[in-house]
């Protein structure tokens, strides 16, 4: 029998279990993914929503109040339970409407800080954590990745950096959703056993700074003496016009208490998410890890370690 080692730790109001020699029936002899350090916390409108999705305890008649969908998960996951559903269908290959999103609770969900990958017999580790210093730990680091392909900044191609937020797992889709697209699954495994493993991430964005400046693999240049050696990157915004729908007046009035102790707290951490970018990835979508530490010289601006070939 498989012995199994449990390590719980209680970090700011969240359980974390890892299991380190599990059993579970994600597991297989050949490439699969797995989810573990379980996010357990039902103390906000969004993340019961998705606990009850877990125990399967939404019937499909049930109609979830437009605000419920707009609650943001938790303190550690900033994000609104539509846009996780939301991000989830688009992954998947499925037509993101009120009708699928509602299919989608259908299902069961569970979040966790860490995924593991194996692929090709080669294990992966990534580690998710919260946005702020405040919900970042030894066990939430929240790893910095360099995701596959690019985008236009400046009107320059370029590389794609996020931060790992978390791990979302989701179960029995099949039962919910006929025809799911191959490219919705990550894996054979995936596929056969009726689950996804995702990586929810927050990208960032070259620095202003930055220019047009651009060195191997489209990476944006440090300016001054760290050139050779650094990236310069700032958290993404969209555009000047675009909202998240969590951060409408009322939502934010329920859950702007994550976000601080004072006003000038709560308003500040507002602006910073407001216009933020995250967005679901299969772990095949992950280039590799990066090395990325904040800038001493500009605020809410990052340096990437990257020495030139």
């Amino acid at each position: 029998m498989l012995k199994q080692q449990l390590i719980l730790c209680c970090v700011a109001g969240y359980i974390l279990v890892i299991d380190e020699d599990s059993a579970d029936d994600d597991v297989g002899c050949g490439d699969h993914v797995k989810l573990t350090a379980a996010i357990q916390s039902s103390a906000h409108v969004g993340m019961q929503a998705l606990c009850n999705s877990r125990r399967r305890l939404v019937a499909p008649c049930v109609v979830l109040h437009h605000d419920t969908w707009d609650a943001i998960l938790c303190a550690g996951v900033p994000v609104s339970l539509r846009e996780l559903v939301s991000l989830s269908l688009k992954q998947l290959q499925l037509r993101d409407n009120q009708r699928n999103r509602h299919k989608m609770l259908q299902c069961s969900w569970e979040l966790g800080w860490h995924v593991t990958s194996t692929l090709s017999g080669v294990t992966y580790h990534y580690w998710g954590g919260g946005i702020t210093p405040d919900t970042t730990d030894s066990f939430r680091r929240g790893d910095w990745i360099e995701v596959a392909g690019t985008e236009l900044c400046a009107r320059v191609q370029t590389s794609r950096l996020a931060r790992i937020v978390c791990g979302v797992k989701i179960r029995n889709i099949k039962q919910c959703f006929e025809n799911v697209d191959d490219t919705g699954w990550e894996n054979a495994d995936c596929r056969k056993k009726d689950y996804v493993v995702y990586l929810l991430v927050r990208y960032a964005t070259a620095h202003p700074d930055c220019g047009r400046e651009r060195g191997p693999k489209h990476r944006p240049l440090c300016p001054g003496e760290l050139r050779n050696t650094h990236c310069l990157w700032k958290w993404y915004e969209r555009r000047a016009n675009f909202r998240r729908g969590c951060w409408r007046a009322r939502p934010w009035d329920r859950h702007k208490h994550l976000f601080g102790d004072t006003f000038e707290q709560q308003e500040r951490r507002k602006e910073q998410e407001c216009r933020a970018w995250y967005d679901v990835i299969q772990s095949t979508n992950i280039v590799g890890h990066a090395n990325v530490t904040p800038d001493w010289d500009r605020d809410d601006s990052f340096l990437q370690s990257v020495i030139w070939a």
